[in-house]
């Protein structure tokens, strides 16, 4: 029986230092315009996706109507970062398309119409020139001199294969060296304006070796991990997809060295794919029971927090404000009105609250991420206040608060770490905008309460490890929470209260594990609080969920009470060690006829009771 999951997870793009180049470009100004030009991938040694071989870049300038100015066109080689420069005239604004690709590959790109054109003809399987990046900066004013770093981006999806049985099947006597994929729609062109792409065609890799022997360390060959897990790399290709998002069906034929006739033939339909995604098909590949996991990572690779280059350096333990230095905190803050106020490395002992109508604004200088800059003290925020943090750490007390607190605050969090007895409190009718951050909490990792909250998290790590890592008080009504790309670890995963809230969860990975024994210490983890959780509708797209007990009483996936409750999930993976699902708080079958619980076709639940 074949079992095909999809489930998200989040990787992204890793930035390195930025490196200078001594090449000066054509100029037609006098104000100085500074491209520094990032791409991902390592550069110490050859690997898959190391973006090393897009050694190629054009960079194509725009005026404000949207011509193209060929005279000032870029075309150079790159090494992993590089600089291009511009002089512009003052006053006019801008459009920048960036391409990067090896030399030599098939793409076509007109700077006329910003668009990137793919010949698929004769395409090999595991061919790591056909890597690619571009980026397009719009409407640059240019009021002076201006510095920027580019990030570059691959348009295409990444499509793996990887074997979990491979060294069975060699002992077994079957031996794989080459592998070929079809897809079934890829499209031919792109806009780097707009991110358009123009053309649906089937495409076939023709067989060559395997993506494991590309690398230039015997010792060390290239492995395909997912979750955690390493697998055969079996095989690797680019393609664009038809607007960006697809299902596809794709198909895997793997060849001993030059035989005519595959060793194994394998076609999976209903594929999720999806631009600047690796979309990673793994299982055992080589048994006649075909089992395995279709998991979409979104982008490549991605540190815990990227370092920002365009921010002014800033002394250790000093604060800077508007060019002006600072030794102290809340004097900086006083002093900024509003404006950012950059942190140098260093520990700060201040508490700080932004009351009714004050913005403060708080930053890591060049070059420092979170754990450098640290404030040691909660940070609240009360109603009508405007917080923004970027790149820095806050400790509460983690016996009693939390490390950030805001009631009715409008808040942006970018790049944080807060921990305390709650990671972070969001009460009262906040509107919070949190991306690539980390909420520790004793008690509770991500806090919400006091209803109306609008709150979107994205790329980010929620872990309260023996309580809850996402909670929803009693008084939690009418919320609206967005969590995307998320990592959750708890005791519970979701300990669920209120009324009429709208919780949307989308490719999280979720670790529930009760560490307790005794009676009293089952739990579950998707939890319901009591009977007066009603009318909340909770989605479930492209997560995992491990759900294991440490101690002699079952962990449940979902316990149910209340009333009205839909719980929908979608290409959803369970898996579980002592584990049960679902359960009625009263041992009887009435929480399941009073909520409704949905799992789609593509979800896959693997657990045991025992």
């Amino acid at each position: 029986m074949k079992k095909i999951l999809f489930f998200g997870a989040l990787v992204a793009m890793l930035l390195g230092n930025a490196a200078c180049s001594s090449d000066m470009e054509p100029s037609m100004g006098d104000d100085m315009v500074r491209f520094t030009i990032e791409m991902p991938g390592n550069i110490d040694s050859r690997a898959i996706s190391d973006g090393l071989t897009a050694n190629k870049l054009t960079v194509a300038v725009y005026d404000e109507q949207g011509n193209e100015l060929p005279d000032i066109r870029v075309n150079k080689d790159i090494p992993h970062q590089t600089t291009v420069e511009f002089k512009l005239v003052k006053g006019q604004k801008y459009s920048f398309a960036f391409w990067a690709q090896a030399e030599g590959a098939p793409y076509t790109f007109t700077p006329a119409t910003k668009t990137v054109a793919v010949n698929y003809e004769n395409a090999k399987s595991n061919d790591e020139t056909r890597d690619a990046f571009y980026a397009y900066r719009a409407d640059l004013t240019v009021n002076g001199p201006i510095e920027e770093v580019v990030v570059l981006t691959r348009p295409f999806c990444q499509l793996n294969y990887g074997a979990s049985d491979y060294a069975d099947a060699i002992k077994a006597g079957i031996t794989a060296t080459k592998s070929a994929v079809t897809v079934n729609h890829a499209a031919t062109s792109f806009n780097l304006a707009t991110g358009v792409t123009e053309g649906d065609v089937e495409v076939t890799f023709t067989k060559e070796i395997l993506p494991n022997e590309i690398t230039d360390d015997e010792n060390n060959p290239d492995i395909l991990v997912v979750n955690e897990t390493n697998y055969d790399w079996m095989a690797m290709n680019y393609f664009l997809v038809p607007n960006n998002e697809a299902t596809i069906e794709t198909s895997l034929q793997l060849y001993e060295d030059d035989a005519t006739e595959a060793v194994r033939d394998i076609t999976v339909p209903n594929v999720p794919v999806q631009k600047n995604h690796r979309t990673n098909i793994v299982g055992n590949l080589f048994t006649e029971d075909v089992n395995f996991l279709v998991v979409i990572d979104e982008r490549f690779d991605q540190p815990d927090y990227i370092r920002d280059l365009n921010r002014p350096e800033v002394a250790d333990g000093k604060l800077l404000v508007n060019g002006i230095e600072f030794d102290d905190l809340a004097a900086a803050i006083a002093a900024a009105n509003g404006n950012i106020v950059y942190m140098g490395k260093g520990t700060y002992d201040t508490q700080i609250t932004v009351g009714d109508g004050q913005t403060v604004k708080l930053a890591a200088g060049k070059g420092l991420n979170r754990d450098e800059v640290v404030i040691n003290k909660q940070i609240k925020a009360t109603a009508g206040a405007t917080l923004e943090l970027d790149g820095i750490t806050v400790h509460g007390n983690n016996s009693s608060e939390a490390g950030i607190d805001a009631s009715g605050a409008t808040v942006k969090l970018n790049a944080v770490t807060s921990t305390g007895h709650r990671g972070i409190n969001i009460f009262n009718g906040c509107n919070a905008t949190i991306e690539n951050c980390e909420f520790n909490g004793a008690n509770r990792g991500l806090n919400i309460a006091q209803g109306n909250n609008i709150v979107t998290v994205k790329g980010s790590k929620i872990s309260a490890p023996s309580h809850y890592a996402l909670n929803f008080a009693s008084s939690a009504n009418n919320e609206n929470v967005t969590l995307t790309n998320c990592d959750f670890f708890g005791w519970a995963i979701i300990n669920m209260g209120g009324k009429n809230s709208t919780i949307n969860l989308e490719g999280c990975k979720c670790t529930s594990i009760n560490p307790y024994s005794g009676n009293t210490n089952s739990y579950s983890a998707i939890m319901m609080t009591d009977n007066n959780v009603v009318n909340n509708n909770m989605t479930f797209k492209n997560t995992s969920f491990n759900v294991e007990s440490k101690g002699d009483q079952p962990q449940w996936f979902l316990w149910l009470y209340g009333t009205g409750n839909v719980f929908n999930f979608e290409n959803v993976f369970v898996k579980g060690v002592h584990t049960l699902m679902p359960r009625p708080v009263d041992g009887t079958d009435e929480a399941k006829a009073n909520n409704t619980v949905n799992f789609n076709e593509n979800c896959v639940i693997d657990w045991s009771e025992e």
